[in-house]
């Protein structure tokens, strides 16, 4: 069991802007948090008139095409990011071999996701529209092969190479996007912009390795390196394709007993509170860096750091979701018109996902810092089974409303409820609750330095 530690250490926002170590990470990974927030704050935008422009019934279309695509994406990338990064990182000479190695894996886990997806759509909605969306959505795991180029960055700590390559392809995507809002186009067009994305990034990365003195020709594939990697990333897939199945297996089973208004719906829904993601990805990864180093230094500092992040996630989660639940109807009405009235009771219960994804975000700090990775493996099955069974019971009485339920409560689950059944994991899920309370711990404090000062 950890030590205790005193909620009123001091702020840690203030230990970490006076931290040298802090001020160097930020200098680079600046870059990184920023083009984020600029990409999912104007997808968002573009997103909001795109959907106006389609329709519950062309949206949702869409939004399947994409949930689909995305539920075999792991058969992509193989959860070889991290394990890449940490490959050229360790051996920085051997990159041609490390990067071409992945190319191969990846573009052989593309050509299947270029079969299993379609036929899997066909499954389970064999309409010839549907099926169009999602080939056409399926070609982009292949250009997102070459992402491999920005773990390449990564491992050289040049985020501003990989800033500029994503923004200039989103931009370009972006453009094109309006330019069919503005011709009034047909959702296929809509799939195809999408598409554009990935290959606008795959031609910006690979100018920037160029530009760098490297050459794609040079990349060597290498069997037994192939072997090791798919080795070491074997548990990666497994969680991350179950994750993607409790994320993503909602639409998919609404276009199935719903049909695509519905989906439309749901996704509106949905994307309200995806949006708001970037504030818990900014902070945590700007303040990683003085939580590893608090838990290299001093364990109590770690955790008291720990305790006062998750605290202030907690807290701004709630602030936002409040409101947004109240007004859902009315914000629904101002962003997106009258035809996706539907969505807001749905919205007014996935709107509480924020917390728990609030809090994941400090989860995965956590979790990577004790090296406790493994407990995924748990917990992704966990999440997958909850979110399947709920939307079976729930969508055909419910409607999208039950599939919000289902989503909400794989949410408490995974981010807070699954931490309780371990020794190892239950400080976290300890510390969540002291967050909760923090707020009267703090007006506690303040009544007593009060009184002790009069």
């Amino acid at each position: 069991m950890t030590p205790p530690f005193s909620p009123t250490q001091r702020p840690v926002v203030q230990d970490v802007l006076a931290s040298p170590g802090f001020r160097r990470y930020f200098a680079n990974t600046s870059w990184m948090m920023g083009e984020k927030a600029i990409r999912m704050g104007v997808n968002f935008l573009v997103g909001i008139f795109i959907a106006r422009r389609l329709g519950p019934g062309g949206y949702g279309l869409l939004s399947y095409g994409l949930s689909v695509v995305a539920l075999f994406g792991i058969v992509s990338s193989l959860g070889l990011d991290e394990i890449i990064v940490r490959n050229l990182v360790r051996d920085p000479l051997r990159k041609d071999g490390t990067l071409g190695t992945g190319l191969g894996l990846r573009i052989a886990g593309a050509v299947l996701v270029l079969v299993l997806a379609p036929s899997f759509s066909f499954l389970v909605a064999p309409d010839r529209e549907s099926l169009l969306v999602v080939l056409i959505l399926a070609f982009g795991p292949f250009f997102q092969s070459f992402a491999l180029i920005d773990f390449f960055f990564q491992s050289q700590v040049q985020a501003r190479d990989s800033s500029i390559a994503l923004g200039g392809a989103f931009a370009l995507a972006s453009l094109f996007k309006v330019a069919l809002l503005l011709a009034n186009a047909h959702v296929l067009w809509f799939a195809a912009a999408y598409l554009s994305e990935n290959v606008a990034m795959a031609a910006a990365f690979a100018v920037m390795y160029k530009r760098r003195g490297n050459r794609i020709s040079r990349w060597e594939f290498h069997r037994k390196e192939a072997l090791a990697l798919l080795r070491d990333a074997a548990p990666m897939i497994f969680s991350g394709f179950l994750a993607m199945v409790y994320s993503r297996i909602d639409q998919v089973m609404i276009k199935s007993m719903l049909g695509s208004d519905a989906v439309g719906n749901y996704s509106v829904a949905v994307a309200m509170t995806e949006a708001w993601q970037v504030v818990p990805f900014v902070l945590t990864a700007s303040l990683f860096p003085a939580i590893i180093g608090a838990k290299r230094d001093h364990e109590r500092v770690f955790h008291g750091r720990m305790y006062q992040l998750y605290g202030f996630l907690l807290w701004a989660s709630v602030a936002l979701a409040l409101p947004v639940c109240l007004a859902s109807g009315w914000i629904i009405g101002i962003l997106f018109g009258a035809a996706y009235k539907p969505s807001g009771p749905a919205l007014s219960i996935l709107i509480w996902n924020c917390v728990f994804i609030f809090l994941h975000y400090a989860n995965a700090k956590w979790i990577v810092t004790e090296n406790m990775q493994r407990i995924w493996l748990l917990i992704s099955p966990a999440g997958c089974l909850i979110n399947v069974t709920g939307n079976l019971l729930l969508i055909g009485r419910y409607g999208i409303a039950g599939a919000a339920v289902a989503t909400l409560l794989t949410q408490f689950v995974t981010s807070h409820l699954a931490f309780a059944f371990s020794r190892k994991t239950f400080p976290l899920f300890a510390t969540h609750w002291k967050a909760l309370l923090m707020p009267l711990i703090l007006v506690r404090d303040f009544r007593s330095k009060a009184g002790k000062s009069m």
